[in-house]
C-alpha cells in the first residue's frame, strides 16, 4: 500500500496532469509551421519518417508508463527495484528492435537522403521511449508536478525549433537534426530529474527479471497496439478503397477527435493511481464514488464539445485548415459526437487497469477493432470517408456498451443516467443561444470563448458541481 508520504490527491495529480495533456497543442503548432515550411513534399517525408519512428519506438516504450503508473503505488517500497527492472527491459528491447529498424529502413524504396531523415527521426523517438518510463516512475511516487515540468519543458523546445525553423526557412535535414536535438536535451532533463527524485537508473540485463517485466507489461502494450491499428485502418481502408482525397477530407475531422482525447486523459491521469490502491483495500464505497464522479465529468466535458464542433464545423475546418477542406464539415459533424462514448470508454480503461483486468480490457478493443475493419467494408464502399465516420461511432459505441457490462462483474457500481440527466439538459438549453450565434454568423473563436464562459457560469451558479464534491475525492481511505 502507499506509505503516508504518498498521498495520490486526485485534484492535484488531474491539475497537473491536465497541464502535461494541454501542451499537446505546442505539438499542434509544431507541425502546422513545419508543414508550411517545408510544403506537401518534404513534409511528407517527415510525417512519414515520424510515423516509422514511433512504430519504432512503441516496441521500447511497451507503454511502461501505464505498467508503473498502476504498480508501483501497489507497493511503493519496491517500487524503485520495478522502475530499476523496467530500464533493463527497455535495453534489451532497444536491441532487438534497432536491429530490425536498421534492416527494415535500408530495403525501404526510398532514396539516401530520405533514409537519413528516416534514422534521424528514429533516434529521436528512440530517446522519447525511454522517456516514457521516466515519467512512469515520477507518477507512480506521486511526482505528478515534476512530469508535467519535463513534458511541458519538451514540447516548449519543439515549439521554439518550429519559431526558428519558420522564420529562418530552415530544410527537412536541419529540422529533422534539431528534432533529435531537442528529444536528447529532453532525455538528458528527464534523466537527472529521475535521478535527483527517485533513484540512478541502472540497467538490470539479467534475463528472469527482463522476462517477468514482460509478462507484466505485455498487456499494455498490446493495447498500444490496437489502438495503432485502430487508429490508422480507417485512412488505409479509405485510401485503398475510395482515394486520397477522402483520406484528407477524413483525416481532418479525425484529427480534432485526437485532440479532443485531451480531456479524458487529464482527468485518468489523476484517477488511476486511486482506483488501483482503493480496489486493492476493497475500498468499495470511494472507487464506486470516484467512478460516478469521473463520468459526470465525462459527460460534462464531451457534450459542449460535440454541440460546439457540430454546429461550428465549417467555421473550424475552414479556420484551421481552410476552404479546401470544407467537404469535411459533415465527416466532423457525424464523427464528433463518438466523443460521448468515447470518454466514458477512457474512464471505463482506467477502471479495469485498476482492477488488473487489463488482459480482458484487450480482448475487449481487439474485437472492436475487428468490428471497426468490418463494418468500414460495407460502410466506405457505399458512403465513403462519411461511411467511415458512422462505422467509428457504431463500433464506439459497442465498444462501450461491452466494458460497462464487465465493469459490473468487477464489482463497480455506476449509475449512468443519474449522471447523464444534468450534462444533457444544460447543454440542450445552451445549444439554443449557440445555434443563434452561429445564424447570425458569430465568429467561431468568439462564439467558442462565450459559450464555455456561459457553460462555467451555469455549472457554477447552479451548483451543478459543489466544492463539496471535490472535497470529497480527497478524502481516500489510502493506508
Amino acid at each position: 500500500m502507499a506509505d503516508s508520504k504518498h498521498k495520490y490527491d486526485f485534484v492535484n495529480n488531474t491539475f497537473f496532469s491536465s497541464i502535461a495533456e494541454f501542451s499537446a497543442v505546442f505539438l499542434y503548432i509544431f507541425s502546422v509551421l513545419v508543414a508550411r515550411i517545408l510544403g506537401p513534399e518534404d513534409y511528407g517525408i517527415f510525417v512519414f519518417a515520424l510515423s516509422f519512428g514511433t512504430i519504432y519506438a512503441l516496441f521500447i516504450r511497451f507503454d511502461f508508463l501505464s505498467y508503473l503508473v498502476r504498480e508501483i503505488p501497489l507497493d511503493v517500497g519496491n517500487g524503485i527495484e520495478k522502475f530499476l527492472r523496467v530500464i533493463g527491459t527497455q535495453v534489451w528491447l532497444m536491441l532487438f528492435s534497432t536491429s530490425a529498424m536498421i534492416v527494415i529502413c535500408l530495403l525501404l524504396p526510398k532514396t539516401t537522403e530520405n533514409k537519413i531523415i528516416i534514422f534521424l527521426v528514429s533516434i529521436a523517438m528512440l530517446f522519447h521511449a525511454f522517456k516514457w518510463s521516466f515519467r512512469g516512475v515520477l507518477r507512480g511516487f506521486d511526482h505528478f508536478r515534476l512530469d508535467s515540468l519535463i513534458v511541458l519543458n519538451e514540447r516548449c523546445m519543439l515549439l521554439g525549433v518550429a519559431v526558428l525553423a519558420f522564420y529562418h526557412s530552415w530544410t527537412l535535414f536541419a529540422i529533422a537534426l534539431a528534432f533529435v536535438l531537442v528529444r536528447f536535451i529532453d532525455f538528458t532533463i528527464s534523466l537527472s530529474v529521475v535521478w535527483r527524485k527517485i533513484a540512478a537508473p541502472k540497467c538490470n540485463l539479467s534475463i528472469k527479471p527482463f522476462i517477468s517485466t514482460l509478462k507484466g507489461a505485455w498487456p499494455f502494450a498490446v493495447m498500444m497496439l490496437l489502438f495503432m491499428i485502430y487508429n490508422y485502418c480507417d485512412t488505409i481502408m479509405i485510401s485503398l478503397m475510395r482515394s486520397d482525397k477522402e483520406v484528407g477530407y477524413y483525416n481532418v475531422a479525425y484529427q480534432v477527435i485526437e485532440g479532443s482525447q485531451l480531456f479524458p486523459s487529464s482527468v485518468t491521469g489523476g484517477l488511476l493511481p486511486l482506483l488501483t490502491i482503493n480496489y486493492g483495500i476493497n475500498a468499495t464505497e470511494y472507487i464506486n464514488s470516484l467512478l460516478n464522479f469521473s463520468i459526470e465529468i465525462m459527460f460534462y466535458m464531451a457534450f459542449p464539445l460535440a454541440m460546439f464542433c457540430s454546429v461550428y464545423a465549417s467555421g473550424i475546418v475552414n479556420l484551421l485548415y481552410g476552404g479546401a477542406y470544407l467537404p469535411a464539415v459533415p465527416a466532423l459533424q457525424v464523427m464528433i459526437w463518438s466523443v460521448i462514448v468515447f470518454f466514458l470508454s477512457v474512464i471505463a480503461r482506467c477502471a479495469f487497469y485498476a482492477a488488473k483486468a487489463e488482459k480482458t480490457y484487450a480482448l475487449i478493443f481487439g474485437s472492436s477493432v475487428m468490428v471497426n475493419i468490418v463494418l468500414n467494408i460495407p460502410m466506405i464502399n457505399f458512403w465513403g470517408f462519411i461511411g467511415a465516420c458512422v462505422s467509428t461511432i457504431l463500433t464506439e459505441v459497442f465498444v462501450c456498451i461491452v466494458l460497462f457490462i464487465y465493469l459490473k462483474k468487477l464489482s463497480y457500481q455506476y449509475n449512468l443516467l443519474s449522471r447523464i440527466w444534468k450534462p444533457f439538459l444544460v447543454n440542450i438549453l445552451l445549444g439554443v443561444p449557440l445555434y443563434f450565434a452561429y445564424l447570425n454568423n458569430i465568429h467561431v473563436l468568439f462564439a467558442g470563448i462565450c459559450f464555455v464562459l456561459l457553460y462555467l457560469l451555469t455549472i457554477y451558479f447552479f451548483k451543478l458541481i459543489t466544492i463539496g464534491d471535490i472535497r470529497k475525492l480527497r478524502t481516500a481511505p489510502v493506508g
